[in-house]
């Protein structure tokens, strides 16, 4: 051992780096254009974690001669979970009270993962882009948390088979091996960039090669007798020119600039010497401060950012959410986290229990009812939300604007008209009567899909000129069709005059698709093809924004067809209409009669979006004019 080496966890100029990612995390998250590489910071504290972590566990082995994996675990546990636990609740009780509650379940899934420390493998199922929805999300960050935790779970073990196998010089070896696993996962990580993003971003693997980076940065430490200089400021400068400069978005660009941010700040860390310059940058009392914060301010800084331009816009959430980051912070720093991080678990009290186990069984209830339509928990759980929910209190926000809760019959149609339903009577046509809007037997709308085609539902609902029409509500994966679908409408097409097959099409893939089944269906049966809608691309909370504010805005048009390639895709489907017995209805005609789509009105109080791909109620009772006139053109004879 390097005779030469201090063990300390928490040296000035670590705690300072660690302001300084906690920092370019949270300008980024203000959403300043200039700080839009502060994401980076995340990619530091990863190094920092690796460093930090391997300093303790050594600082056991240097006493005890041995890996305590058990001693490990309880000191992340306390560092880790206390706080997390009361994060979670507290966020969750402000998202239930002031949270836009059609957004709440995504809320509930992401918080419940967050406890478990895999919110990161959840993003990553739904194939989240933090990109796009980090802005709008209060818990975005928390995916960093579950690769952090995930790591934490391996590495003592990893560190134990070395020390087990090895024995002598097992430092050495360890710093081989990391290097080795380092490369490869980098490697892999330039060839899934290009083919899965998401994967890169979100999976432990592609992230650990930056924890053993610290790790190889400690043990070289130790090892190795390293001349301390002046050169760790230059180090900090070019990692701060890399984070303005504005690098192409290519996916393999990004993993290189991660590359070179790791490499800095292990040259940084490995090379530190306390010369005067130094200290006045990496040693002042104030970063200082943040540092020892940090990690109550990173789980703090998002939700604060989110309520606060929720509800008061821009101007005072980039006034407002530090100082107030700061506060929470500060609090929860020296009152459970410092506190928790020293506590001796043999004298807990009945206190310490609910504040660690309330958030997991809230959770697991939360999983109890939350994929049942008919659950009594989950009605009697959302009773209470909506009368303590401020938006609904005084926007009746969800019944306006959620087309979820767009009848048929008077029933709920994602009640009745799901494939899981039980609960439903049927007629002679095997039809479920709920389902079903029928006046005579001349022309039905078989109109079928997921929630793309279900917020048209209101359009026919209210248009007194369509006498029939049938909803059946289909996970349609990716926009595969299937056959089960030609043979039910093939069959009612010999009770009724004419039977139109509709859904919605919103990308290329569906569209091949459906082209290549076209031939299952009857001869007598039409198809319509409903348009896409206007995207509120990049911006989930846009419409809530606005209508909380009681201001206008718009998306641009031409923006949008352009990053979602509708322009190719109407194309396409306007040549398809062009065959016999297809039809095709556009709503952007009327909900972009210009270059920019109008999503709320102040005036005429309409919330066209009620997120970032669906169509509110009100938005679809919008299109009814439109779709008047198509019909009357195309089906009023039939």
């Amino acid at each position: 051992m390097n005779n030469n080496f201090q063990f300390s966890s928490h040296k000035n100029y670590i705690q300072s780096l660690r302001a300084f990612s906690v920092l370019i995390v949270f300008l980024y998250h203000l959403n300043f254009e200039i700080f839009s590489k502060g994401y980076l910071g995340v990619d530091i504290f990863f190094v920092i974690s690796g460093y930090v972590i391997s300093q303790r566990i050594y600082k056991d082995f240097a006493l005890y001669k041995k890996i305590l994996v058990k001693n490990f675990f309880i000191r992340r546990f306390k560092r880790i979970f206390p706080l997390l636990f009361i994060f979670i609740l507290i966020t969750l009780f402000f998202f239930i009270i002031f949270g836009p509650v059609t957004h709440l379940t995504s809320n509930l899934y992401t918080s419940f993962f967050s406890i478990f420390g895999i919110s990161n493998l959840y993003f990553l199922s739904k194939k989240t882009n933090y990109f796009d929805t980090v802005f709008d999300d209060p818990l975005g960050h928390t995916w960093s948390l579950g690769v952090e935790e995930q790591f934490y779970f391996v590495y003592p073990f990893i560190l134990y088979a070395i020390f087990s196998i090895y024995k002598k010089n097992w430092e050495k070896k360890i710093i081989l091996i990391f290097f080795t696993v380092s490369i490869l996962c980098i490697i892999s990580s330039f060839y899934f960039s290009r083919h899965a993003p998401e994967i890169v971003f979100y999976f432990p693997f592609f992230r650990f090669w930056e924890f053993l980076a610290g790790c190889i940065v400690f043990f070289v430490s130790i090892k190795q007798k390293i001349n301390k200089n002046f050169y760790s400021i230059i180090f900090f400068i070019l990692i701060v020119i890399l984070l303005f400069i504005n690098f192409s978005k290519d996916e393999t660009f990004y993993i290189l600039t991660n590359l070179v941010i790791v490499i800095l700040v292990c040259l940084l860390i490995l090379f530190y010497n306390s010369n005067s310059a130094n200290k006045i940058l990496f040693e002042n009392k104030i970063l200082i401060f943040i540092g020892n914060i940090s990690f109550s301010l990173y789980l703090w800084h998002l939700p604060v950012i989110y309520f606060l331009e929720l509800y008061f816009g821009n101007s005072l959430k980039n006034f407002l959410s530090f100082p107030i980051s700061v506060i929470l912070s500060t609090l929860t720093y020296y009152f459970i986290e410092n506190k928790y991080r020293y506590y001796n678990f043999k004298k807990i009290s009945n206190s310490t229990v609910v504040i660690l186990f309330v958030p997991i069984f809230i959770s697991l209830l939360f999983f109890i009812f939350i994929n049942n339509y008919n659950n009594n928990l989950k009605t009697f759980f959302k009773e209470i939300v909506y009368k303590v929910n401020y938006l609904e209190n005084k926007f009746n926000f969800n019944n306006r604007t959620n087309f979820l809760n767009t009848n048929i019959n008077n029933k709920k149609i994602y009640s009745y008209c799901t494939s899981e339903s039980q609960i439903y009577s049927t007629n002679n046509l095997n039809l479920r009567k709920e389902c079903l809007k029928i006046d005579d037997n001349n022309l039905l709308f078989f109109i079928e899909g997921n929630s793309h085609t279900a917020n048209f539902i209101n359009m026919f609902d209210k248009s007194r000129f369509i006498k029939n029409f049938y909803y059946s509500h289909k996970a349609i994966q990716g926009g595969t069709y299937h056959n089960r679908s030609f043979k039910k409408v093939n069959s009612l097409s010999k009770h009724f005059k004419k039977v139109i097959y509709t859904t919605n099409i919103d990308t290329e893939f569906q569209l091949n698709s459906l082209k290549s089944n076209i031939y299952k269906f009857d001869k007598n049966v039409l198809i319509l093809i409903l348009g896409p809608i206007p995207n509120v691309t990049n911006k989930i909370n846009l419409p809530s924004k606005c209508m909380i504010r009681e201001i206008n805005c718009y998306i641009d048009t031409t923006k949008d067809k352009k990053e979602r390639s509708l322009i190719k895709l109407e194309k396409s489907l306007k040549e398809l209409a062009l065959r016999k017995n297809i039809f095709y209805f556009s709503p952007y005609k009327t909900i972009c009669p210009t270059k920019r789509c109008l999503i709320y009105n102040k005036k005429k109080d309409i919330l066209k979006l009620i997120d970032n791909t669906h169509l509110s109620m009100e938005g679809s009772l919008i299109l009814i004019p439109e779709f008047k006139k198509f019909y009357k053109n195309k089906f009023s004879q039939l």
